[in-house]
């Protein structure tokens, strides 16, 4: 069983995981990046689609050094006004991020999931779920898309959604989609108290 420990890959692309062959910095799909303020990164491709820099004889290191050049000659002229003056103390830390991605990052792999992800969403119309909770027959089910993205009902183990009732028309009401559950009295009284409370700064 292929498990994702670091959740990079949607559960149902995982069974897929075996079956590529990985080249890690000689991948034609591999780059670094180094991102310094949240949406200011800058990117160096290693491969461009066809080719791989590394593989052409370019070493780890001169990745690293464009990743850098492009951080030093980057400023706020740049980019259509978008760019960032870089403080020298960044560029050690953008090197050995550089360093990291290239020996650790499954470029391949995170490739084809792109892929994949791209044809799950025309397929499902839509971003494809991990899994999907729904009541079939008056019982609680899960429904789990393989990696090909046709869904399976498993039902649910009786009690274990007891905290979760089924819909009937009395703890329910029409949704703009679906339904919304209506609150016990119990659970009404208890959403009021840490409104409070929370007003209060409790």
């Amino acid at each position: 069983m292929t498990t994702d420990t670091d959740n990079k890959f949607h559960p149902s692309f995982l069974p897929l995981l075996e079956r590529i062959e990985e080249t890690k910095m000689y991948s034609k799909y591999a780059f670094v990046e180094w991102e310094t303020w949240e949406g200011h990164s800058h990117m160096i491709l290693v491969g461009d689609g066809q080719v791989n820099s590394i593989a052409l004889g370019a070493t780890m290191e001169d990745m690293g050094l464009d990743l850098i050049n492009a951080m030093q000659i980057c400023n706020p002229d740049r980019h259509k006004d978008h760019g960032k003056s870089h403080n020298p103390a960044q560029f050690s830390d953008a090197f050995k991020a550089a360093m990291n991605q290239l020996m650790t990052m499954p470029f391949d792999a995170m490739y084809a999931h792109q892929v994949w992800l791209e044809a799950m969403h025309k397929k499902w119309g839509g971003h494809i779920p991990a899994a999907v909770l729904m009541p079939i027959d008056e019982q609680w089910s899960m429904i789990v898309p393989d990696h090909k993205g046709d869904p399976h009902t498993y039902e649910v183990r009786e009690g274990i959604l007891d905290f979760l009732p089924l819909d009937s028309p009395g703890n329910t009401e029409e949704a703009p989609i679906g339904k919304y559950y209506k609150l016990t009295p119990e659970q009404e009284k208890f959403r009021k108290m840490m409104r409070t409370l929370k007003e209060q700064g409790g």
